[in-house]
């Protein structure tokens, strides 16, 4: 987006230069326009941003024992791509330990 609002800014200045006003006054009307627009994109990424500030990213989950009958998948299962099977980083907690 910012790209875009230089690149008009760019064109602006080059018809000013060889006095095509009006080819001018709309290039940089434009890019005035797609300038605020990023600016409010921006803006709006920087707050989401903040929002989600002390969240934790990824998969975090505590094992606990597996139920009966049943086992966690091990790494030899998830290599040879049994059924739905797929490899994912637990975090164990010490009850899981135990």
């Amino acid at each position: 987006m910012l790209y875009w609002a230089l690149l008009f800014l760019v064109v602006a200045i080059v018809a000013g230069i060889f006095g095509f006003a009006g080819i001018a006054a709309a290039a940089a009307g434009i890019a005035k326009l797609v300038f605020v627009i990023f600016l409010v994109l921006f803006a709006i990424a920087m707050i989401s941003h903040l929002g989600r500030r002390g969240q934790q990213r990824g998969l975090d989950i505590d094992v606990g024992v597996p139920p009966q009958g049943s086992s966690f998948p091990t790494e030899k299962d998830c290599q040879r791509g049994n059924g739905n099977v797929r490899m994912l980083a637990f975090r164990a907690t010490p009850a899981a330990v135990d």
